[in-house]
């Protein structure tokens, strides 16, 4: 990690950039998991709404505790200090599965809520 004349800058802006990477995702999945609380304490809220809020707390755990350190360990091996100009692009199907079907659970959490108030008269 270290040159002749010092560090070297452009591997250090890479790993930097993935502290920053699995930083965002630890706080983004603190937020799903803060919103599935949320729906599991709605008391007018039926079956669906409390589904809702146990698969969002569910997903914030397994992406806090699997997803990103998996990642940030597998990308950070992949730092070649003798090539720090290399991409660090890969491609991990299981991965971009598993981050598609989460994107998707948050995308109709709110329909299902919706649904499930509209249906138990609270709205």
């Amino acid at each position: 990690m270290t040159t002749d004349n010092g560090p070297d800058r452009s591997l250090l802006h890479s790993v930097a950039a993935l502290e920053r990477t699995a930083l965002s995702w630890e706080r983004t999945a603190v937020s799903l998991g803060a919103v599935g609380l949320l729906l599991l304490k709605v008391t007018d809220g039926g079956p669906a709404t409390q589904a809702a809020g146990l698969v969002l707390v569910a997903m914030a755990v397994s992406v806090v505790l699997v997803m990103v350190p998996l990642g940030y360990r597998r990308t950070r091996a992949r730092v070649d200090p003798a090539d720090p100009g290399q991409p660090f692009v890969h491609h991990d199907r299981w991965r971009t599965r598993v981050l598609l079907a989460t994107a998707c659970a948050i995308s109709l959490a709110p329909v299902v809520v919706a649904a499930d108030l509209w249906l138990s008269g609270a709205i």
